[in-house]
């Protein structure tokens, strides 16, 4: 599996880029006019991203080291490779049709900034309306990268060779994302693409997205539906499950509040 290249490595890229952004937005609107008082909100706005983008910076950093370990060692994993037209039609219509719902997203999106941007101007002094342009420019860069480019991104990565997908108890590749829980569910199941139905091991967990942490489901697609890949993955849901069901009998599901509280009450013992 050495040929796999490692997806953490663009987002290490794209969070370096957030942190250069932060000082752009720090220094260059003061350097290019005076914008008087907006220029606490430049620097209070480019702190925020250059500390999240230093932030995601280690983070993906760490992330990377795990997923070279994850793909270092397959025993005891699921391995699946497939066939190149049965999984591009299966990638290439689920790509489609999320690239629809994002492209509405943008023009929404795109229809607030104008907004925004035009009830700034009008309600700013003369002197300083210009500075709606630039607040108008930097929330439409933001969109562009995070509607257009980082999931564009994502999508290009399911498309990259080799097709495989390596599912443990508690890791995954799955098209070209690499996946890491402590509580998840898993089950096979048939998933309607829009065109065709296919046979998948669909593992359900908590992970951080964009509106905070919200449980998503992410289908491991079957390169056959036959017996002896049937009888694997259900083996494999079975790992993670109990997995799931050990830590949840642990108290690992509570949140840090409800932990203490149990340790007052000697519950935790």
């Amino acid at each position: 599996m050495s040929d796999i290249k490692n997806p953490l490595k663009f987002n290490f890229i794209c969070a370096l880029v957030l942190a250069v952004l932060g000082v752009l937005v720090i220094f260059v609107p003061g350097r290019v006019a005076d914008i008087g008082a907006y220029q606490f909100y430049c620097t209070y706005f480019g702190i925020i991203m250059l500390a999240g983008g230093l932030g995601f910076a280690v983070y993906f950093h760490l992330q990377s080291k795990k997923f070279a370990a994850f793909i270092s060692d397959l025993e005891g994993k699921l391995v699946w490779k497939y066939d190149d037209a049965y999984y591009e039609g299966f990638v290439g219509e689920l790509n489609a049709i999320q690239k629809k719902r994002d492209n509405k997203k943008f023009y929404i999106l795109i229809a607030a900034v104008v907004v925004l941007t035009a009830l700034l101007y009008f309600m700013s002094a003369p002197e300083a309306r210009y500075f709606a342009f630039i607040f108008g420019g930097f929330l439409l860069l933001a969109i562009v990268l995070f509607v257009w480019v980082f999931p564009n991104a994502y999508r290009t990565r399911a498309g990259v060779k080799p097709y495989v997908t390596i599912v443990g108890e508690g890791e995954a590749y799955i098209m070209g994302r690499y996946h890491h829980w402590k509580l998840a569910k898993a089950k096979l199941k048939n998933h309607d693409n829009g065109r065709q139905i296919y046979r998948v091991l669909a593992i359900n967990y908590q992970g951080m997205t964009v509106n905070g942490k919200m449980y998503r489901e992410w289908n491991a697609l079957m390169p056959k539906e036959d017996q002896e890949h049937i009888q694997a993955a259900k083996a494999m849901a079975d790992k993670i499950n109990k997995r799931t069901k050990g830590f949840e009998n642990q108290g690992a599901n509570k949140d840090f509040l409800e932990r203490i509280f149990d340790k007052m009450l000697g519950r935790d013992k």
